[in-house]
């Protein structure tokens, strides 16, 4: 931001609105967030619009509402999850491109003796889809090594720590 302030003839103000304290997908909640967001905006709409990941476009496209139909947005997440049917003639999309392959062969030319690799990916819909696109691009390669996937693991729930003996 301070780049394009410094660099750009014209003053620039950014606003910014964090969706990392959403309720988790409660509909009341991100309704509210997303009212609390138009009102803000009303009086100085922006110029352009910028989202950052598949929930923050998700959510724009959701919740932008009327008075923001010809604002320009542009969505910034990898290509396989900005949801392509909600852009509209305007819009625009950064997307990023997963390569596990070419990331493989990076690794292969430092460690060219593995044999076994250990893919870690949480279990959000992101990164099963993230998992879903390694294995298939990683598919050429399971001839020679061994992939190990931990997206389907579950963390044990553990009673909180009771300092008190019964």
């Amino acid at each position: 931001m301070a780049e394009l302030q410094k660099n750009y003839a014209s003053p620039i103000a950014f606003r910014q609105f964090n969706l990392k304290n959403r309720s988790g997908g409660d509909p009341a909640s991100d309704a509210l967030r997303a009212q609390l967001l138009l009102n803000q905006n009303m009086e100085t709409p922006p110029d352009l619009v910028v989202a950052f990941g598949p929930p923050a476009t998700t959510f724009w496209f959701k919740y932008k509402g009327p008075g923001f139909l010809n604002t320009p947005f542009i969505g910034v997440g990898s290509d396989f999850t900005l949801p392509r049917e909600n852009f509209r003639p305007g819009n625009a999309a950064i997307a990023v491109k997963y390569s596990f392959s070419n990331t493989l062969e990076d690794l292969l030319g430092l460690f060219p003796e593995t044999s076994h690799i250990l893919m870690v990916f949480g279990a959000s819909d992101h990164e099963q889809r993230l998992a879903s696109l390694a294995k298939l691009q990683l598919e050429e390669y399971a001839h020679t090594i061994d992939f190990e996937y931990t997206n389907k693991m579950n963390l044990p729930i553990r009673a909180p720590h009771n300092s008190r003996a019964p």
